[in-house]
């Protein structure tokens, strides 16, 4: 599978490379000679540039990206689908034995298409590159990787295998069932020429992380770590932090009881800094007083008995909009009618085994909009 740039008759776009501090000039020279060496970029004699970004990561090494955004803006998108993480961990069901695996620079497997490759130029003090393997930040990267992880495990896929890009997790009800699973997927990755990070690979456990979640035989929990890093996040002081921290807590809000309700000031508080300034690293100026739960929100909790005791298995909640907080136009009986509705034929009719009570709610819905 190739990767294609489709930017129909847009003219190429040139923009200069960015100034880097002399004292990583070093280290820039390596990354690209690393990149020559492995024959993941060659010299290019491109119209198109982009410039590089360089990131400093947590082991302190170099991360090398570059900004493509002009590109992206003239390429045509793809619309193959990223999976719902939601609905993928849902699919797990009764397993007890798990695997997750982990590509070996996953977009550098994926071949750029020939005549695309110049559309990946980009330009450094030390001359001008191309990629002929996938890189980061092309628009349409994700769902290249995504179909072609799909068509490797097709016939595995949601049924002993998630996939979500490069993360792969394999479960299984057994032991030895597992093994079965196992090697038919590394069987299919090697026959499809893909390659694993064998340090991130975790094989035959009773529990593991995946997609910033704990699963096991229990059922799916938040990954602590990520819960101690929402716990010790510092308070905002402008509009982008602000974002980031609702981005991230709202990740788990399915665990959380009545999170738009909490969540609100904070959601209040941008709005209120939107409509002064579209700039996100304006200060916020609102003081910050011990959040509250108001009582302008739907709220739904489905549940399970198991075991002879009712467990929950996920909350969802949103806040109520300015006509819906009308008791003219809803009253305290439509609003409880308004939550059933949503909970059921929207937030859980996966997890529901039947539509009739999902067409049922509708059609009632409908009719009293109507």
């Amino acid at each position: 599978m190739q990767h294609s740039i489709p930017t129909g008759n847009a003219a190429p776009v040139r923009e200069r490379y960015r100034q880097i501090p002399p004292k990583l000039y070093q280290e820039v020279k390596s990354l690209i000679q690393g990149m020559l060496d492995a024959n993941i970029i060659v010299p290019s004699c491109s119209p198109w540039a982009s410039p590089i970004v360089l990131v400093r990561k947590k082991d302190g090494t170099l991360r090398f990206c570059v900004d493509y955004r002009k590109l992206n803006a003239v390429t045509h998108k793809d619309a193959y689908p990223l999976p719902r993480i939601e609905e993928s961990l849902a699919s797990l069901g009764n397993a007890k034995y798990f695997s997750t695996l982990d590509l070996a620079s996953g977009y550098w497997q994926v071949e750029v298409s020939p005549p695309d490759r110049e559309k990946t130029a980009f330009t450094t003090p030390m001359g001008l590159f191309e990629f002929t393997r996938m890189p980061f930040g092309l628009s349409n990267a994700p769902a290249t990787f995504q179909r072609l992880m799909h068509v490797c495990v097709r016939e595995e896929n949601l049924q002993s295998v998630l996939v979500y890009l490069d993360d792969v997790i394999i479960y299984s009800p057994d032991f030895d069932t597992h093994l079965i699973h196992l090697d038919a997927v590394l069987g299919k990755l090697s026959k499809h020429g893909l390659k694993l990070k064998p340090k991130k690979c975790c094989l035959l456990k009773p529990e593991v992380q995946y997609l910033g979640h704990r699963v096991s035989a229990k059922g799916i929990a938040p990954d602590p770590d990520k819960i101690k890093c929402i716990q010790e996040w510092p308070i905002p002081t402008t509009v982008k932090q602000l974002q980031s921290f609702l981005g991230l807590a709202g990740y788990y809000r399915r665990f959380v009881k009545d999170f738009a309700r909490i969540a609100q000031p904070l959601n209040q508080i941008l709005v209120g800094a939107s409509q002064n300034s579209k700039r996100k690293d304006v200060p916020l100026s609102s003081k910050w007083n011990p959040t509250y739960a108001s009582n302008q929100g739907l709220g739904a909790v489905l549940a399970q008995v198991q075991d002879g005791k009712e467990r929950v298995i996920a909350f969802a909640s949103r806040s109520l909009s300015p006509s819906e907080k009308n008791d003219k136009n809803y009253s305290s009986f439509k609003l409880e009618f308004l939550a059933l509705t949503r909970a059921v034929t929207k937030k859980f009719a996966e997890y529901l085994p039947g539509p009739n009570i999902c067409h049922s709610l509708k059609a009632a819905e409908l009719q009293r909009l109507e």
